[in-house]
């Protein structure tokens, strides 16, 4: 079950959100105590955030950035109307995906899962399919056991292929 931080302000609209995504099977932590999020990404393994930039007390671009710098993780930022200079702020700002309100749920978690996917594809190390293992911290592939040795080009094109 995948930990998302959701950083908003206590309204309704955050409980209703909240709701979604455990509904969907994910735990959602939530504040809007900018003090309290480095902390909450350090102590409760997050793998994703998705930060409301328009909550009225939070500078959402200020915090965004903050985040870009200080954390790995994929950033999903909820802002207005999607206004094209709103989205490109948005991904200027640092964020992986960009959804202007108002939206669907469901398309929230479908964007929710496509961004844990990839992250998840970026940060894998090692891919065992069967009898076949692909170990990229030590540039090995394995077959039934037995080394085999691939031109760096050849790797990591099998590596991008297998995952």
């Amino acid at each position: 079950m995948a930990r998302i931080l959701l950083i908003d302000e206590e309204n309704p609209a955050r409980h209703s959100l909240r709701y979604t995504l455990q509904r969907e099977g994910f735990d959602v932590v939530c504040t809007d105590d900018v003090a309290q999020v480095q902390t909450l990404i350090e102590q409760s393994q997050m793998e994703l955030i998705i930060l409301d930039i328009t909550a009225a007390h939070l500078d959402g671009c200020q915090l965004a950035r903050q985040l870009r710098q200080d954390a790995d993780l994929p950033m999903l930022l909820l802002g207005p109307d999607g206004d094209y200079t709103d989205v490109v702020k948005g991904f200027q700002l640092g964020a992986d995906d960009y959804m202007a309100k108002p939206f669907h749920p469901e398309e929230l978690v479908m964007r929710v899962r496509s961004l844990l996917k990839r992250n998840r594809a970026v940060s894998c190390t090692k891919i065992h399919i069967g009898d076949f293992m692909i170990d990229k911290a030590m540039h090995e592939v394995q077959v039934e056991g037995h080394s085999l040795f691939l031109p760096l080009k050849e790797f990591q094109l099998l590596f991008t292929l297998a995952s």
